[in-house]
């Protein structure tokens, strides 16, 4: 099922710089989404500077924008968003503010916004921290240094944060459970020329943010992979992992200390952030400024 997010009236044609993905261009849209029901979504549009929620029906395939914010920082001045996440405890999201040093909190129903997580650096990825009080985000945009790092979420203190060896920059995390957790690195940032694609690293990890301790699990290159964001199916074992050069979504299996490719899911346009939710893979796409619902 794909769902035209111009078509449902989520954003506007605002300008944005186009950034190369080997040799094709693409603009940054359609940035991240996150399942909040079984037949509700919230999709973040970087380039319009707005945030929808859409409630969707895969058997009739038809979609309905429930509502629709401009985001915002603290002062009420319009900042682009890139990707988010959901905590279904609190009933918050939370969204990376690439352009400002910052994550923004909203609440899941209404979008209302709810307050600030304070950083360091310009965010990309960034993902809540199960049965804890912390919220990690990735420094992808400004450095070096390129670090997840973790966050107090009520005082915006540092907890703990790590980098790896070049020329990996971190991209993406994802949780499985409290301590363990997958991130996507990529060989060098987006630019303004045509080049080849980067390259990706996948790490499956063990991280105490309140100790101050990371370990390795397992690690996976794929050559040539345009990555942003990584998603765990944790019912199945599978992790999710976008690659805008290849118009694909790779699938993971995950092991005790392995990772390895099962297959590519085909049919994207510059997929970016993704989601999956009993069975049902959620995709945006820069190409055409669509979230893609695909069944598994």
């Amino acid at each position: 099922m794909r769902i035209d997010l111009d078509g449902l009236a989520v954003g506007a044609s605002m300008a944005a710089v186009p950034l190369w993905v080997g040799d094709r261009r693409r603009v940054a849209r359609t940035t991240g989404v996150r399942f909040v029901a079984d037949d509700a979504f919230v999709v973040t549009d970087l380039a319009a500077m707005r945030m929808a929620r859409v409630r969707v029906d895969l058997s009739s395939e038809t979609a309905v924008v429930e509502r629709a914010v401009t985001t915002t920082d603290s002062g009420g001045t319009q900042v682009s968003t890139d990707l988010l996440d959901y905590d279904p405890g609190r009933g918050w999201l939370a969204t990376s503010d690439c352009a400002v040093f910052g994550l923004s909190l909203y609440d899941a129903g209404s979008l209302r916004r709810l307050g600030q997580v304070r950083l360091p650096f310009a965010a990309h990825g960034l993902a809540f921290v199960p049965d804890s009080e912390a919220i990690c985000a990735t420094s992808f945009i400004v450095g070096p240094p390129h670090v997840v790092a973790f966050f107090d979420l009520g005082s915006s203190r540092l907890l703990f944060e790590y980098g790896i060896e070049p020329p990996w920059i971190p991209k993406g995390v994802a949780f499985a459970a409290p301590g363990l957790s997958a991130s996507v690195w990529c060989s060098r940032p987006p630019i303004a020329d045509p080049a080849p694609a980067p390259d990706a690293l996948v790490l499956l990890e063990r991280v105490d943010p309140v100790r101050g301790t990371r370990s390795e699990r397992a690690r996976l290159i794929l050559p040539g992979c345009h990555t942003d964001e990584c998603r765990f199916d944790v019912s199945r074992g599978l992790l999710y992992v976008n690659d805008q050069a290849g118009d694909v979504v790779y699938e993971i299996e995950v092991r005790a200390d392995t990772l390895s490719v099962r297959q590519k899911v085909v049919g994207f346009d510059f997929p970016h952030g993704l989601d999956v939710r009993d069975g049902v893979l959620a995709v945006t796409n820069y190409g055409d400024a669509s979230v893609r619902l695909r069944r598994l």
